[in-house]
């Protein structure tokens, strides 16, 4: 969602889900792997507190990780980051404004005692397939984080489709959440990315005023396979050399 005047669920006044919690981690092949993106309050991320429409009601929807990509090709973590961003951009998701930043994801046993921020760390910036004014897929990615069992790092992302609605010209409206991670998985195979298949996340939520809409549960995992040299084109074009 792009940038509001106010942040999180207490806005419209409901208090955060009391049996959920904002840096439960599940185990993986890759590690403990949070199950939520963060916020600046160290909360679930919520859609910035504004309701969308669920099942015919409003709910305050919650922000699940959806996508693991494991990059096996950088030796170090600042190489992971570039890689990342050149992955990204290639798959058509490049850095774009304007959306709220400052988001975290958790890592380790549970609850995640580590705790990595966001790319891309630009201005008000997400990965973005396509114009902020229109429909779009967009998303934050968050470590490097030490594959404990394998080479190379560990990334999570959290992936939704938006469009710009009406009600709120200060937001968009959420759309989806498996279609934006499919969209994601489809540009980085389209890449060269690998196909690792699925995790179970166990991050479905329907309980009162809380809902992750059409989230299924699942993250995409996909493998950064090499170390890009350069990703030149983003939102929309796969393009880009691999070293």
């Amino acid at each position: 969602p792009v940038r509001a005047s106010s942040g999180h669920a207490s806005a419209v006044g409901l208090p955060p889900p009391p049996d959920l919690t904002y840096n439960s981690t599940i185990a993986t092949p890759y590690g403990n792997l949070g199950q939520w993106m963060i916020n600046k309050d160290n909360r679930i991320a919520d859609w910035i507190g504004t309701p969308q429409p669920v099942d015919g009601s409003l709910k305050i929807v919650l922000e699940g990780i959806n996508v693991v990509m494991v990059d096996t090709a950088s030796g170090n973590a600042t190489q992971s980051v570039r890689n990342l961003n050149a992955w990204m951009s290639r798959a058509g998701f490049g850095a774009s404004a304007i959306s709220s930043t400052g988001y975290k994801g958790a890592f380790g046993p549970s609850p995640g005692s580590v705790i990595l921020g966001q790319q891309p760390t630009g201005a008000s910036q997400a990965f973005r397939d396509s114009f902020f004014l229109f429909a779009n897929s967009h998303g934050r990615a968050f470590g490097p984080y030490p594959n404990p069992n394998g080479p190379g790092f560990v990334w999570t992302a959290a992936l939704s489709e938006e469009n710009w609605t009406i009600t709120n010209p200060l937001t968009h409206g959420h759309e989806s959440f498996d279609t934006a991670r499919e969209k994601l998985r489809n540009g980085m195979i389209a890449a060269g990315a690998g196909d690792l298949g699925e995790l179970f996340m166990d991050n479905v939520y329907n309980v009162g005023d809380y809902s992750t809409g059409d989230a299924d549960g699942f993250a995409a995992v996909l493998e950064l396979n090499s170390v890009l040299k350069s990703a030149t084109t983003p939102r929309g074009n796969a393009v880009g050399t691999k070293s």
